[in-house]
């Protein structure tokens, strides 16, 4: 893995940190955030998250992910027991490029959830069923 991949999943992190915080009315400290997905980006925004004292938990299929955010200071869940958790965060940052937040996970978000899409393919399937039900979608295509 190049060092180019590696600095640019830094700056992703940064630009995905910043709109947390442009966004929502309260702190990063405490706040309960989840990060789908653990690859190069999930990884360096979860260090960033717990570092200014959020409450971070990684969704992952693989349970090798899951071993090592944990091991990294993060609750895991598996994406497949996801649903019964999603109604606990204030923020959720998807990096995975798939359509895994569908309808029925749209309706577990808290209403005034924040959810950052980082995946060149949008997590979410259904943009305006967002908006009905009050979860804010910034499909961060743009950065870095």
């Amino acid at each position: 893995m190049g060092l180019g991949l590696i600095s640019n999943a830094a700056i992703t992190a940064e630009g995905a940190l910043e709109i947390i915080m442009q966004e929502k009315a309260k702190s990063v400290m405490n706040m309960k955030v989840l990060v789908a997905g653990y690859g190069r980006i999930a990884k360096v925004l979860s260090g960033y998250l717990r570092a200014l004292g959020a409450d971070v938990t990684i969704c992952a299929r693989k349970f090798s992910d899951l071993a090592w955010s944990k091991i990294m200071g993060c609750s895991a869940v598996h994406i497949n027991d996801v649903d019964s958790v999603l109604h606990e965060f204030d923020t959720v940052v998807n990096t995975i490029p798939a359509q895994v937040f569908n309808r029925s996970k749209l309706f577990r978000l808290n209403e005034d959830c924040l959810f950052v899409d980082l995946a060149s393919k949008t997590g979410v399937e259904d943009m305006e069923l967002a908006k009905e039900v009050g979860v804010k979608v910034i499909w961060a295509l743009s950065i870095p």
